[in-house]
């Protein structure tokens, strides 16, 4: 449960969900979709909660996102943190029954329609409740988000407020660390000041 009590681990508390579960909530009937390097669906932490209709291949343009190298367990990651289930194995995610679709979305150089595709623009895209897409950099300036030729992406967010029969999409997005490096007590920032 994510140490809802002090740890030894952690240092003191953390996001202390504990009583939220134990009032029951746990992400019932919640569809997150995870868009990053793909998503190991049969990970036996993850594989109850996976949907593979809200899962994608950009690859192989099939319904599984799962990473081909050991260097693409980042988004397994990420999902596991949201809804790992709870199976009395490993770990369990702050919503362990929360349905999970992934993409390998940072696997390819997106064209504007693959773009369009991940953030609702496709059947498989379109049912979730929340996209999430932790990965970025932070820029040196906020970018401008003019009226004309708005590029594929921002396009795609302005579309989120429409998606679920006009309810909305929730959209959680990382911008970076903010730190390209750290060597030898020296840290170089990627987004200067």
């Amino acid at each position: 449960s994510f140490f809802s009590v002090y740890s030894t681990t952690t240092g003191g508390m953390d996001l202390n969900v504990e009583s939220v579960h134990q009032s029951g909530l746990k992400g019932q009937g919640v569809r997150v979709l995870v868009l990053d390097d793909g998503l190991e669906m049969t990970h036996e932490d993850l594989a109850a909660n996976v949907d593979s209709a809200m899962s994608y291949n950009f690859g192989t343009a099939g319904s599984d996102p799962s990473p081909t190298g050991t260097q693409q367990a980042h988004g397994t990651s990420v999902a596991g943190i949201i809804a790992a289930a709870q199976n009395g194995k490993g770990v369990m995610g702050l919503a362990p029954r929360a349905i999970l679709g992934g993409a390998n979305y940072l696997t390819i150089s997106p064209t504007t329609q693959q773009v369009l595709d991940a953030y609702g623009g496709a059947s498989w895209s379109a049912t979730a409740d929340i996209i999430n897409a932790s990965y970025g950099t932070n820029p040196s300036t906020p970018p401008q988000y003019p009226d004309a030729s708005v590029p594929a992406n921002l396009s795609a967010i302005r579309a989120l407020p429409n998606l679920r029969s006009g309810k909305g999409l929730v959209y959680v997005k990382a911008s970076g660390n903010e730190f390209y490096s750290y060597d030898n007590g020296v840290t170089t920032r990627d987004c200067p000041s």
